[in-house]
């Protein structure tokens, strides 16, 4: 993590604009670490409703979308591991590439007929020339990483250049040659761990963010846990003392519980039958998890938001499976357990969170979209006095 340097948050807006450039100036400085890059989310979300007066005011002109900014900060820190990429032109590419395909994947006649994904209209031509540009630039990265040995490699010169930092590229490059993936396939494992995680992810802290924004009681709690564990040397959370917060543990599940942020979907190989049900195979099967978890036959008051229903029980709770389970469980689990835990810990430590006055207990609503990814979702943030 320390080896890894990051340019504050990305703004949303393109470079060419005078909004755009206001922002950029007013960015914190450059970090030096993925935690740091989380924390400068908060900073990002701040500089959306700067025009606002207080929390409790009607007077800003724009609404703060913080859910916006937790994706931007979450893209640049993926970019970060997978290419070692913390340019602004990077940003924004995945960020176009990314948007572009769940709206193209939103499309009801891309989904309903096979052919419409080949037809001339302005969302294909779109779709095509952003992921073109984001595959070039995964592309090139692989080309010059496989171009370039790193010392311990085998093939290296013991007096050539030091090993690379910490990346997914470097992972698959510093194979022996003999075991490395082709250039073809490596940019093909690489433009899919961009895309792995990017909305479940951010989906998931959007909700757990609201919600401890709309219940005092709750965020007061998750806040005086925090400033116990960090109290004796004053400073945020680390992943390190992630173990010693178990309400934080609880207040995630409890998000993951009322929204889940995946469908968990299977391929039927062969024809089967499931309590008289007839599925022929080719079948997709998708487990209707939102049901499952709102079940009141399993959970009591099932639509309440309340965190303490987790605490003292076991990791497999039976009835929650937000990440599926099993060996076809989502094997990036525990990166997103620890990401979304340390940034809302470092959240909560440094701010306090508002909902928009405008708006208040009013949930946000949700988007026609296959995840949960354009869902606007508006606070507000207050630095705390430490």
């Amino acid at each position: 993590e320390a080896q890894l340097r990051a340019s504050p948050v990305w703004p949303s807006t393109p470079p060419s604009t005078p909004q755009a450039s206001a922002r950029k100036n007013s960015a914190a400085p450059p970090v030096t670490s993925t935690s740091d890059v989380l924390q400068a989310a908060a900073t990002r979300a701040k500089e959306l409703n700067r025009k606002t007066p207080s929390p409790g005011s009607s007077g800003g002109q724009d609404d703060p979308d913080t859910a916006r900014s937790l994706r931007m900060a979450y893209w640049q820190v993926v970019m970060l591991l997978v290419l070692g990429d913390d340019s602004p032109e990077a940003a924004q590419e995945y960020e176009e590439a990314w948007t572009t395909c769940i709206e193209r994947l939103d499309s009801p006649s891309v989904f309903l007929f096979w052919f419409a994904q080949y037809l001339p209209t302005s969302l294909n031509r779109r779709y095509a020339s952003t992921s073109a540009r984001l595959r070039q630039r995964v592309r090139a990265a692989v080309d010059a990483a496989w171009d370039t040995p790193a010392a311990g490699v085998s093939g290296a010169s013991p007096t050539g250049p030091e090993r690379r930092p910490f990346t997914f590229l470097a992972i698959v490059a510093d194979e022996a040659p003999s075991q490395r993936l082709s250039r073809e396939d490596a940019t093909e494992v690489l433009l899919e761990l961009l895309f792995t995680g990017a909305s479940s992810v951010t989906t998931t802290m959007s909700w757990l963010l609201w919600h401890l924004a709309t219940d005092t009681h709750v965020q007061e709690r998750l806040r005086h846990e925090i400033d116990g564990a960090v109290a004796s040397r004053g400073d945020r959370p680390s992943a390190a003392d992630l173990s010693k917060l178990p309400f934080l543990d609880a207040v995630l599940r409890e998000t993951l519980r009322l929204y889940s942020p995946i469908h968990i979907g299977r391929h039927c190989l062969r024809d089967t039958t499931h309590e008289g049900i007839s599925i022929p195979a080719g079948t997709d099967i998708a487990a209707n998890m939102w049901f499952i978890h709102r079940n009141p036959d399993i959970w009591p008051d099932p639509h309440t938001f309340r965190p303490e229903r987790f605490l003292g029980q076991p990791t497999n709770v039976a009835g929650f499976h937000p990440f599926s389970m099993g060996m076809r469980g989502c094997p990036g689990k525990a990166v997103a357990f620890t990401m979304c835990k340390l940034l809302v810990g470092r959240l909560v430590a440094s701010y306090e969170i508002f909902p928009d006055a405008q708006r208040q207990r009013t949930p946000p609503e949700f988007s026609g979209s296959v995840v949960l990814s354009n869902t606007p979702v508006e606070m507000f943030l207050l630095g705390r006095s430490r």
